[in-house]
């Protein structure tokens, strides 16, 4: 099995030689995987704060930044309102492969 290119935005630190889709010429190819936090839904705006605060600290940290390359993730820590937004963009492109794909649930 060969890479080709990574469907990221970015070449991995891991593989830095390992072109993106985009470097290739085809900039529509773009997914990437993700990590997430979700509280009920009436939880405390307060605590979901200090939750992403807390997060956002530990993830800039220098030592969970190089753990984290050694397996060629990127920490972001988006707001809550960032994430949100990120989520509906990402559904939406899913949902659009899956039509176009003529996916049919089963």
């Amino acid at each position: 099995m060969r890479a080709l290119a990574l469907t990221g935005s970015e070449r991995s630190p891991v593989l830095p030689a390992l072109p993106t889709f985009k470097e290739l010429g085809l900039p529509g190819v773009e997914m990437t995987g993700w990590y997430g936090l979700w509280f009920p839904a009436k939880t405390a705006q307060a605590r979901v704060n200090r939750t992403q605060s807390a997060i956002k600290k530990a993830v800039a940290s220098p030592e969970l930044k190089a753990r984290l390359a050694e397996f060629g993730l990127v920490s972001v820590a988006s707001s809550p309102a960032e994430f949100a937004s990120f989520l509906r963009e990402d559904f939406a492109l899913q949902a659009r492969i899956v039509k176009q794909a003529g996916v049919v649930p089963q």
